[in-house]
């Protein structure tokens, strides 16, 4: 309820590289955080006021956001980039492997991004069509079915991906039976 950070689990950066601990240090005065994500070695939070923060390690530019981001309302973390999602639909990344292998120049607004471990990004377009980027050799890109429309969630992991697609689910009202949309299992009412 506060906005609070809370991280955990294995830290290169903080406590010696490959060295398990319990709890991460979390950038101090971080609060007012309305969502997290994480990459291979750092972690991100998206402040309510659309500023984002990164810390751990910082080897390819991951960490260092740009000056003066501004909008932004969901991210993504890889092994060596992060991608920042803004209310617009546009992107903006940094770390090398934003800069080695950006986007496609004619990228449409998106409403969700997604960043393996290994070099590729996919992004959904507003109508859930995925757009794949990176590495010619990343399988997330390599891989994509050509058939994936209308996803409405999207996850990768090293070397693979997992995508939902909308689906409608029938339920009775008093007055009249009609269809209503559910998202990733959860009934959206109007």
């Amino acid at each position: 309820e506060d906005g609070t950070v809370r991280a955990w689990g294995m830290s290169s950066s903080m406590a010696g590289f490959g060295t398990e601990v319990t709890t991460q240090t979390v950038p101090a005065g971080l609060n007012n955080v309305a969502f997290v994500a994480a990459g291979r070695y750092h972690c991100i939070a998206g402040r309510q006021d659309g500023s984002v923060v990164c810390w751990g390690k910082n080897f390819s530019g991951q960490c260092s956001v740009p000056a003066g981001l501004t909008g932004v309302v969901a991210a993504a973390g890889g092994s060596a980039q992060t991608v920042a999602l803004k209310g617009d639909g546009s992107l903006v990344g940094w770390g090398s492997d934003w800069v080695s292998r950006p986007p496609p120049s004619a990228l449409p607004a998106v409403k969700l991004v997604a960043c393996s471990q290994h070099s590729g990004t996919v992004a959904l377009d507003l109508a859930g069509t995925p757009i794949a980027w990176g590495s010619s050799t990343d399988l997330v890109k390599t891989s994509l079915p050509s058939d994936l429309t209308g996803l409405t969630q999207l996850a990768l992991g090293d070397d693979h991906g997992v995508a939902i697609r909308t689906c409608l689910a029938r339920r009775r009202s008093r007055s009249r039976r009609r269809a209503q949309p559910r998202r990733a299992g959860l009934d959206v009412r109007p």
